[in-house]
C-alpha cells in the first residue's frame, strides 16, 4: 500500500516526509507535463491508496502557449482533459482516493493569474458533476493555500522556500482529513449533499438536482460575462491604438534631412505638408506636436 504525491517543481523541491510529521507519508512523484500525467495515471497499480494531485497550472501554462489572447476554449479543453484522466482512474481503482488540488498562482502569466479563480471554480464544478453523474466517491478537491500567502521568487513561478512549506502544510492537512475520511456507498438509498445532509425522498432529491442545476446555469452565465468583458476591454485598447491611424511606407525626398534633429523634424513637417496637399487639395496647414 502505498501513497503518492504528484507534483511540479512548486511541490518537489519542498516536500520531504520527514518535515511534515503529523500526516501520512507520501511518495513523490515528478510531474510537469500532461502527456506523462495520462500515461502515468494509466498504470497506477490497485495498491496505491491514496494519490494527491498538484500540478494543473502547469499543464494548462504548456495548453495555452503563446495564444493568451482567447485562451478560454483552450482552458475549458485541458480542464476537461485533465478531470477525465482522473475520472478514468479513479472509476479503475474505485479504492484508490484521489485528492485533486485546486492551482495555485502565477505571476509570471497575468493571462493565467487574472483567471485562477474562475479555473477553480470550473475545476471544482467538474468535480462535483463527476462525484454526482458518475457516483463517484473517492475523488475529492482540495483548496490551495489563500494567494495572499504565495510569496513568489524573481522568476514569478516558483514559490519561495518558506511560502511553499505554508502551501505544502496547508494542502497536506486539508488533504488528511479527506483520505481518513470513511468512503460513502453513492449507489445505497439516501445519497449525501456537499453537507453531508442526508437526502431520504425522491421528491427531495429531485429538487436538489434541480437547484444544483440552476445555480450551476447563473454561474456560467455570470463566468461568460466577466470573459466577454475581459475581452471587449482588449478589443478597446486595440481598437484605440489604431483609430485616426494613416501609416504610409517608401516615400523619399530628393533633399537630404538636416543632421540636427531639430532642423529635421521641421523639414518632416514640411514635407508632410507638401504631400498632404496633394492627397488633399483645399486642406489647411495645422500644427502638429
Amino acid at each position: 500500500m502505498s501513497n503518492l504525491l504528484i507534483g511540479s517543481s512548486n511541490v518537489y523541491r519542498h516536500y520531504k516526509a520527514a518535515n511534515f510529521p503529523n500526516v501520512r507519508k507520501f511518495k513523490m512523484v515528478n510531474c510537469t507535463k500532461m502527456s506523462g500525467f495520462e500515461a502515468y495515471m494509466q498504470t497506477l497499480s490497485a495498491d496505491s491508496t491514496s494519490v494527491l494531485i498538484s500540478v494543473f497550472e502547469n499543464f494548462v501554462a504548456d495548453a495555452v502557449g503563446a495564444d493568451t489572447v482567447e485562451p478560454e476554449s483552450t482552458i475549458d479543453r485541458c480542464i476537461k482533459d485533465f478531470l477525465g484522466t482522473i475520472l478514468s482512474a479513479a472509476v479503475r481503482l474505485p479504492n484508490t482516493k484521489f485528492g485533486i488540488v485546486m492551482p495555485m498562482g502565477r505571476p509570471s502569466l497575468p493571462w493565467y493569474h487574472d483567471r485562477v479563480e474562475p479555473i477553480t471554480s470550473f475545476l471544482n464544478d467538474g468535480i462535483r458533476a463527476m462525484i454526482s453523474d458518475r457516483s463517484i466517491n473517492n475523488v475529492s478537491s482540495i483548496q490551495c493555500s489563500h494567494q495572499t500567502s504565495q510569496h513568489f521568487e524573481t522568476d514569478k513561478v516558483h514559490l519561495t522556500s518558506t511560502s511553499a512549506k505554508d502551501f505544502l502544510d496547508f494542502v497536506l492537512d486539508a488533504a488528511e482529513v479527506f483520505f481518513k475520511a470513511p468512503m460513502v456507498d453513492l449507489t445505497e438509498p439516501g445519497e449525501l449533499t456537499a453537507d453531508q445532509i442526508q437526502i431520504k425522498h425522491l421528491e427531495d432529491r429531485l429538487n436538489f438536482l434541480e437547484n444544483t442545476l440552476r445555480a450551476q446555469a447563473d454561474k456560467n452565465v455570470g463566468n461568460d460575462l466577466m470573459f466577454a468583458r475581459s475581452r471587449e476591454e482588449t478589443d478597446a485598447t486595440t481598437n484605440k491604438a489604431k483609430e485616426d491611424r494613416l501609416v504610409i511606407n517608401g516615400l523619399k525626398s530628393p533633399t537630404p534631412l538636416p543632421s540636427d534633429m531639430r532642423l529635421k523634424i521641421e523639414a518632416l513637417k514640411g514635407l508632410k505638408m507638401s504631400f498632404s496637399k496633394i492627397l488633399f487639395r483645399g486642406s489647411k496647414e495645422k500644427s502638429s506636436t
